[in-house]
C-alpha cells in the first residue's frame, strides 16, 4: 500500500497493474484502495479476478494472441477497450468483434531491432510485429 501511494503521489500519468505479477485477490483489492484504476491482463480469467475485487476497473488486454470468445467476452463482459496486436490478423478479429466502436484503443507492439541499440535486452524474438507490416 505504502509503495503503490508513494509512487501514485509521484507519476503523473496512468499507472497499471500487471496482474500477472501477483495475482492475489488481497493485492489487488489493496491496490486498488490506493487508487489504481488500470489493469494489465493477459486473460479473461485475469479480468474476473479483478472485477470480484474492483469496481468499474479499466483494462489493458495486454496479450498479443486471443480467441474470437476471449475478445468477445472481454468486451462484453467485462468492458474492455483496450488490447494489443503485433500482427493485422489480431487487429481483423478484434475489428470483427467490436464493430463500430469508436471508444477502442489498440496498441500496436512492434519488433526493437537489437543492431540499432534500441533496447538493452534483446526483445527481438518476444513480441511485436515487424515495421513493415501495417504499411
Amino acid at each position: 500500500r505504502e509503495r503503490a501511494e508513494i509512487f501514485l503521489k509521484g507519476f503523473p500519468g496512468e499507472v497499471s497493474f500487471a496482474v500477472k505479477a501477483n495475482p492475489s485477490a488481497q493485492v489487488i483489492k489493496v491496490l486498488s484502495q490506493t487508487g489504481i484504476k488500470a489493469w494489465d491482463v493477459a486473460s479473461v480469467q485475469e479480468m474476473a479476478m479483478v472485477a470480484k475485487e474492483v469496481t468499474k476497473p479499466h483494462f489493458h488486454y495486454h496479450n498479443p494472441v486471443k480467441s474470437r470468445r476471449e475478445i468477445a467476452d472481454a468486451f462484453n463482459i467485462y468492458g474492455c477497450r483496450r488490447y494489443v496486436v503485433d500482427c493485422r490478423e489480431e487487429l481483423a478479429k478484434i475489428a470483427s468483434i467490436v464493430g463500430n466502436a469508436r471508444d477502442i484503443e489498440i496498441a500496436v507492439r512492434f519488433v526493437l531491432p537489437r543492431d540499432r541499440g534500441a533496447s538493452v535486452h534483446d526483445f527481438s524474438t518476444k513480441l511485436g510485429a515487424p515495421d513493415h507490416i501495417f504499411v
